[in-house]
This record gives structure tokens, C-alpha cells and sequence, in this order.
């Protein structure tokens, strides 16, 4: 099921989500229903074939919006929470024991094992495990997890169109979702503050980061020219609805992420004079057409988009608080200074896994805050040992993409990398977008071939364009992975 979606009438799927979307908002055994009708077809498939397709990781990026959609509807306890931690737990635990003989990569253990010792100094209780545990740090297990499989990944063009497809499918039924329980424009209160409303009644920061990884997936749909929607008018028709929608949530790290790692790839590609006269007017058509929604919503919105882009909050514009860069992170800065004091007071093991949100209570901070920053919530909680775990998180990316020379590994992992790193930085692992899309990048292109003289034409119906490495610059380009 999870191929013929991902290689399937791209219209008559994503026509599907989207009407899913607009149904789970009157019922949410809608959507219940059909993630274990796919759950059940997966799981037969994975011990049938033994990942030999490469299920898991399809899989995954086809989950990658439905987590944040099952908490939208209030899906729980038949689609956790944490659903999306759950499976990629599970997924990618079977794919690097039980899957067909691949090599898997030694960097991902070696995070897992630093991870340990603080695992001394915290308490040992249900309740501790379930709700700390869980929430906070089973997001970097999976995250290690993801880094070993995908080490002995190769994927190739298909496998890319594909994934993109599949990515695509959850965001679509968000916006049916959101299509149903946004209130209308003229009812929305738009002002200073994130807005709920504008997210279903939901989080807006957790819709906002889901929705923005869309204007990546297009990004890197026009550069590579694989195509996501049946034609080019659905999908910029698409990008403009999804850029609407992430700016109404007035949530500002979603849409900062999303449209960096649309951006990063189009400027490497254009320094480099890989990037066709094409596709760059189209790229600059798309970025024009955007600018014109961010204008007509800021002006909605009576300039309310524009001074929450620029930090300003209700107090700062009544002359109550200084606006410093603490207020323009909406106190992310705060938080980070917290965990380096925590962390200078606990240098050794830490002050174990997920325990940092109750030790701010001891450093001027008046309320328990969740970690919003892997990095540095990596050394509040593991000590000297999450240095070494921190260092490799942001490092690491660097090193391989000068490992890398090909310029289509390295748009490709500038792309993933930016969304992992960046959703991490004002969201942590509480959502499976830096898992994903971190493993994603670790993973090598392979060069497409064609076997055969059909072989072109069967590329194209599968959304895959111009892929042959006789035409450079048109898309994942020639030569070997790097």
C-alpha cells in the first residue's frame, strides 16, 4: 500500500489525504482507522520482505505529518502521543536487526553509549519513563538509531520521488483538517502572540514546524524535478495554501526552518552554475508569489505579521519590557542559559535524561519549561558526555558534506540537515522531523540508470524527470554517491 501511494496518481492521493483531513475533523476514528489499515499492510510486508524494498524508511517518511495530525484530532490512546518515536523506534530497531544484510553504521551506537551514564542519576519510576523519558529523550535514541540505519542506506531516484510524495501526504491532511477548524479570516484574532486558533485549536508551534517542512519538499522538488502534484500549477497553487496557513499560526521557527532549507539548496546550486535558466525562474516565481501571501497577510493582520517576525511582544510595544534577544526568541534564550548553568553545576553525569525542565525551578525560573534546544539541553542533562554527544549532532553534517563532493549529495544534505538542526533549536526531538530527516541526509545517492528504452518513459509516470546523468544540471545529478 505504501508504494502505490508513493508511486500512484499523485492527484487521486493527495485529493484522498486532504479529504481525510476535512473528514477527521468531524470524527477522528477517521483517521485512526486508516493509519492501522496501513500500520497492519506495513508490518506484514516488513516481515514478509524483511525490509528488502526499503519499507522502513518509506514508511517513516510517509508518518512524518501524521503524528502531529493524530494530536491535532485528540487521536490518543489509539494513536499515542508519541506515535511517531514508537515507530520509528520500533521500524528502524527491525530494519538493523532483523532486515535483509545491509551495513549499518558504528556513529549512531557510539551516541546511544554516551547516553548511558546519566542514566545512574535518574530516578528510576513509571512515571519518570513514560512521561520524561519519553517525551524529552527518546527522541535522540531514535535520532542515533536513524543515523546507523541510514549509514547503509543507498537510496536512489525513485526512492527520493517517492519519499517526497509520501512526506507530502500527511501536510495535505493537515490542511484539510485546518480547512474545517480554522475559524474565517475576519475571526481570527491575529496579534502578538502564536495563534492557536489558527492551528486547529492545536500547537501552533508543532503545525507551524510540520507545515513548514512543505516549502523544503517543494524546494527541493523543483531543483531535482521531481514532481509532487500532477502538474506545475497544482503545486505552486499548493505552496501558496501552505505558506498562507504557516503564517497565520504567527509560529515563527516552522516557517524560518522551512523556508531556510527551501533557500540553502537554490543559493548552493546557483553559486555553483549548477541550476537551470528554467528552474530558476521558476524558483524566483515561486519566492515572488510567497512574498505576495506574507504581504497580504501582514496587512490582515494590521502589521501584526511583520512585529511578531521582528520580536516584538505586547509588552515591548506598551513600553513594559526592553525587547534583547531573550524576547525575540520568545525566551528560548532564557532557557538556553538555564541548561549551561545546569550543566556547569553537573558537569560529570549530568542531571539525568529529561530532567532539566524541573531543575529550572532552582535558577530563576518561575515555571517547569520542556527543553527547546537539543544542543544544549544534551549538556544539562549527560554532562562531559553530552559535549561529545553535542558535538557530534552539529559537527558531524559539516564532515560529511565535505566527504561528499558531489553537488547532489550536498544539496541534498543541506536541505535535511537544515530542517533537523534548525527544528531542533526551537522545538527539540518532539517531533520526528529531526530523527527523519538527519538520517535522511547520512544516507547515500546512488546514480540512476537506464536499463532500457522504456525505462525513461516508466520515470516520468512515476514523477521522476530528467534524471539521466547524460543531462547535467537538471536534476540528482552523475557520478558516483561520493
Amino acid at each position: 500500500m505504501i508504494f502505490r501511494i508513493a508511486y500512484g496518481k499523485p492527484g487521486f492521493w493527495l485529493g484522498f489525504h486532504f479529504v481525510l483531513g476535512i473528514v477527521s475533523a468531524f470524527s477522528r476514528f477517521a483517521l485512526i482507522a486508516w493509519v492501522f489499515i496501513v500500520l497492519l499492510n506495513t508490518i506484514l510486508d516488513l516481515f514478509s520482505k524483511r525490509n528488502a524494498d526499503g519499507m522502513v524508511h518509506f514508511f517513516l517518511s510517509y508518518y512524518l505529518g501524521f503524528e502531529v495530525w493524530g494530536r491535532m484530532v485528540r487521536a490518543t490512546p489509539f494513536i499515542p502521543d508519541e506515535s511517531g518515536k514508537y515507530f520509528q523506534l520500533f521500524f528502524l530497531l527491525f530494519g538493523i536487526l532483523f532486515g535483509v544484510k545491509r551495513k549499518v553504521g558504528p556513529l549512531g551506537f557510539v551516541l546511544i553509549f554516551l547516553s548511558i551514564p546519566s542514566i545512574l542519576v535518574a530516578p528510576l519510576s513509571y512515571d519518570y519513563f513514560r512521561f520524561d523519558y519519553m517525551y524529552n529523550t527518546m527522541g535522540f535514541i531514535v535520532l542515533a538509531l536513524a543515523i546507523s540505519y541510514f549509514q547503509g542506506v543507498r537510496l536512489t531516484h525513485r526512492d527520493i520521488s517517492g519519499m517526497l510524495r509520501l512526506m507530502l501526504m500527511g501536510l495535505m491532511g493537515i490542511l484539510g483538517y485546518l480547512l474545517i477548524k480554522t475559524p474565517s479570516f475576519d475571526e481570527l484574532n491575529l496579534g502578538l502572540v502564536a495563534n492557536a486558533d489558527a492551528a486547529g485549536g492545536f500547537g501552533p508551534n508543532q503545525v507551524s514546524t510540520i507545515l513548514g517542512v512543505g516549502f523544503a519538499l517543494f524546494g527541493i522538488s523543483f531543483l531535482f524535478r521531481v514532481r509532487l502534484m500532477p502538474n506545475i500549477f497544482w503545486q505552486m497553487g499548493i505552496l501558496l495554501y501552505l505558506s498562507f496557513r504557516v503564517l497565520l499560526t504567527l509560529s515563527r521557527g516552522g516557517a524560518i526552518t522551512g523556508i531556510t532549507a527551501m533557500l540553502l539548496p537554490f543559493l548552493y546550486l546557483t553559486l555553483i552554475g549548477k541550476i537551470k535558466a528554467k528552474i530558476f525562474g521558476w524558483g524566483i516565481g515561486a519566492l515572488v508569489l510567497m512574498a505576495g501571501i506574507v504581504y497580504f497577510v501582514n496587512e490582515a493582520s494590521d502589521n501584526a505579521l511583520f512585529m511578531r517576525y521582528t520580536g516584538e511582544t505586547y509588552a515591548t510595544t506598551m513600553g513594559l519590557r526592553e525587547k534583547d534577544l531573550d524576547v525575540v526568541t520568545s525566551g528560548r534564550i532564557e532557557i538556553i542559559e538555564s541548561d549551561f548553568q545546569i550543566f556547569f553545576d553537573n558537569m560529570i553525569m549530568g542531571i539525568g535524561p529529561g530532567r532539566s525542565a524541573y531543575e529550572r525551578l532552582d535558577y530563576e525560573i518561575a515555571r517547569k519549561i520542556a527543553p527547546h534546544t537539543l544542543a544544549t539541553q544534551l549538556l544539562a542533562e549527560h554532562g562531559i558526555f553530552g559535549v561529545a554527544m553535542s558535538l557530534i549532532f552539529l559537527l558531524y553534517p559539516v564532515i560529511l558534506f565535505f566527504r561528499r563532493p558531489k553537488w547532489s549529495d550536498r544539496s541534498w544534505m543541506l536541505m535535511c540537515f537544515s530542517l533537523a538542526i534548525l527544528s531542533s533549536f526551537h522545538s527539540a526531538t518532539r517531533t520526528i522531523i529531526t530523527p527523519l530527516f538527519y538520517g535522511l541526509a547520512v544516507a547515500r545517492i546512488q546514480p540512476y540508470v537506464y536499463k532500457n528504452p522504456l525505462s525513461r518513459k516508466r520515470a516520468r509516470q512515476e514523477g521522476v524527470e530528467s534524471l539521466d546523468h547524460r543531462y547535467p544540471g537538471t536534476a540528482l545529478p552523475q557520478g558516483s554517491p561520493g
